[in-house]
Parts: structure tokens; C-alpha cells; sequence
């Protein structure tokens, strides 16, 4: 099927994806100025990646195969029609999908929209991009695949993520949603680029077992060993649960992902307590 729609795909091009900044906590980021919204796409985002590194992303359930035979003869960057058959060979792995098999990825929806700000309130009039995720503001995990709606009411021209390690990979304009894998923990950032030519953008933070593990634990130290008078205190015992649920968040996956591995058997049998 990859090869047929690659066929299909070929002579095609498609325009430089763009990008700005974004926020999770509902720290919105302000339009840039005229100066830095001029110049190139790649120059408003800061050296985009497009290509196989990107799609992997963005088509995650996608066999890295399939996406090199899109790509290869296209200078890294798909078509519009290669775009769509990689959108519905995604959505139709992810739906195949079962909980505790290899290819399972958790999801996570968001929506995208702009809000008007003024400048009393942020230094600047214009709109911003807001990033708003299903079921409250808790960051998503590491190895989530995050399902971002509503780029096309912000009339979104051109679209990117910036992640942790510097790099800002471009997201390839679909119908919604357009998913995006994010396997880095830290600050991400969503650009976009709208067709009149606005460069707005918004952070979000992404999170992982391990790292709630660690800062409820630098809570229970806080708790514990710099404010407690000696008794129990209700701020002690938040402390000590928050420090408990993470653990066994962590375990929890842990457990998950030894499953899906084929040494998890194994594996499981050097953790587990002896009998």
C-alpha cells in the first residue's frame, strides 16, 4: 500500500512548514513584531527539520519503511497527498492498537486557539496562542501522542514543534487531528505561522513517571525535613501521598513496559521480590 501511495505522491510539493512559540501553563506568547515576522520560514522557526525525523513524529504508528518511501524522492519533504495516506495509515494503526502490545501509544487530545490580549495585561495588543489539553492542565507523559486540534480555525499556514534538545521539527499540515509524538521530557514549543502571516506561539511542558516520581519526592523532603514541627500536619500527609501515588504511577509503567518487551519476563524475574 506504501508503495502505491507513493506512486501516487510523487511530483508533488508542498511548502516550508513555520512555526513561533508555545505554552501549556496558559502562558501565552505574545505576536512577534513585523521585523522578526519577515524573512524566510525556516528563519521565523529557526532551522526546521522536515523529513523522515518529523514524519516519524508525527506518524508514530507508522512503519519507518513506509515513511522512507514517501520521502526519498521528494528531498525530505512530502507531498500534500503523501501527507494524507500517511494521516489515514496512522489513524488506522492507532485504532488497531491494543493496550499492553508494542505498537499501543497512549493519546491525549488538545485544542489550539488565539486569545486577544491587551497591553496592560501583557505588553502587547494582538492574539495569542493558547494550547489547552483534555482532562485539566496536568503536563502529558513522555512517549504520548498528543492530538492537536483546531490549527485550522487559527487558520494555520505553516506549523512546527520545538523540542528539549534544540531541534524544531516541522508538522506537516492534515486534516484533524495531527498527532505528535513526544518522547523528550521538558518545554516544548508550538509555532505557527497564520495566512496572514502572524507568528504566534506557546509552550507546553511534558512530563514523565519518573519526573513526578522525583518532584513529589522533593516535596515530601520539604515537608519532612524543613517545615515539620513533629506532628502530623495535613500538609505532611499531602506530601507523603502525592509521594506514594507517584511511586506507584511509575511502577505501574514500569510493569506496562516490561509486558511489551520480549525480555520482560525476564526482566520482571530480576525486580521481583523473592518468595
Amino acid at each position: 500500500k506504501a508503495a502505491r501511495l507513493k506512486h501516487n505522491s510523487e511530483g508533488a510539493g508542498l511548502e516550508s512548514r513555520l512555526s513561533s512559540q508555545v505554552n501549556i501553563m496558559s502562558q501565552p506568547a505574545a505576536v512577534l513584531d513585523e521585523s522578526q515576522q519577515q524573512g524566510s520560514t525556516s528563519e521565523q522557526l529557526g532551522a526546521v527539520e522536515h523529513g523522515h525525523a518529523a514524519l516519524r513524529r508525527q506518524f508514530p504508528h507508522v512503519e519507518a519503511e513506509a515513511i522512507t518511501l514517501f520521502v526519498e524522492d521528494a528531498h525530505g519533504q512530502p507531498s500534500a497527498d503523501a501527507v494524507t495516506s500517511l494521516a489515514e495509515m496512522q489513524a488506522e494503526v492507532q485504532a488497531a492498537a491494543v493496550y499492553g502490545e508494542v505498537n499501543f501509544l497512549p493519546t491525549r487530545r488538545c485544542m489550539v486557539g488565539l486569545q486577544a490580549t491587551d497591553a496592560a495585561n501583557h505588553g502587547t495588543v494582538g492574539d495569542n496562542l493558547q494550547l489547552k489539553f483534555e482532562g485539566g492542565d496536568d503536563s502529558p507523559r513522555v512517549g504520548t501522542v498528543i492530538m492537536i486540534e483546531g490549527l485550522a480555525k487559527v487558520c494555520a499556514k505553516s506549523v512546527a514543534v520545538a523540542i528539549p534538545d534544540g531541534r524544531v521539527l516541522a508538522l506537516e499540515l492534515q486534516e484533524a487531528p495531527s498527532c505528535f509524538l513526544v518522547s523528550d521530557y521538558g518545554m516544548h514549543e508550538l509555532r505557527v505561522i497564520t495566512i496572514d502571516g502572524k507568528v504566534v506561539a506557546c509552550q507546553f511542558r511534558v512530563t514523565s513517571e519518573l519526573g513526578d516520581f522525583a518532584e513529589a519526592l522533593d516535596h515530601f523532603h520539604d515537608a519532612c525535613d524543613w517545615v515539620w514541627d513533629g506532628n502530623w500536619t495535613e500538609d505532611l500527609e499531602a506530601a507523603t501521598m502525592s509521594m506514594l501515588s507517584a511511586l506507584d504511577d511509575y511502577f505501574v509503567n514500569l510493569e506496562a513496559k516490561l509486558q511489551q518487551s520480549p525480555l520482560g519476563e525476564a526482566l520482571r524475574g530480576e525486580v521481583a521480590p523473592s518468595r
